[in-house]
């Protein structure tokens, strides 16, 4: 079925399949953690070296109990932020993610839970979570 009308066309289709069940992905309950606006900056220094890396383009991001880094490697060099100050009270923690989408968040959001390799941030009745690549030498996969 489509709506439109002079600026618009929305389309929609009926799902027959049983819908799937992501109550699990739902439910993580991770460590809480502010998303300060000043991180923006960092993450904008970060990308430019990320973009050189035609591998994965992703920022690496620290986290230590009250203390968050941001960095990354290109071809040419590389970033290293300074630490940052948050609300961020769990184990150490590195994982990488696409630097568009943490700058988005963190433009968007003041606060997120981190936990079994996801960021979960919920804003009224929606509830959003993207899968974080931890970094190896946290003892994971990288895909985890």
């Amino acid at each position: 079925i489509h709506f439109k009308n002079d600026d618009m066309i929305i389309s929609c289709r009926c799902y027959l399949q049983k819908y799937p069940n992501f109550s699990e992905i739902y439910d993580l309950k991770g460590t809480p953690s502010s998303l300060h606006k000043e991180l923006t900056e960092e993450v904008c220094n970060a990308q430019v070296f990320a973009k050189e890396n035609h591998y994965d383009g992703r920022v690496q991001v620290e986290l230590k109990p009250g203390l968050m880094r941001v960095s990354s490697q290109g071809t040419y060099g590389f970033y290293k932020g300074r630490p940052r100050k948050i609300d961020y009270v769990g184990k150490p923690l590195s994982f990488m993610i696409a630097p568009d989408l943490l700058a988005n968040l963190v433009k968007n959001y003041d606060h997120c839970e981190i936990g079994s390799g996801k960021l979960k941030i919920i804003s009224g009745n929606c509830t959003y979570i993207a899968c974080l690549f931890l970094s190896k030498k946290e003892g994971k996969n990288e895909n985890e």
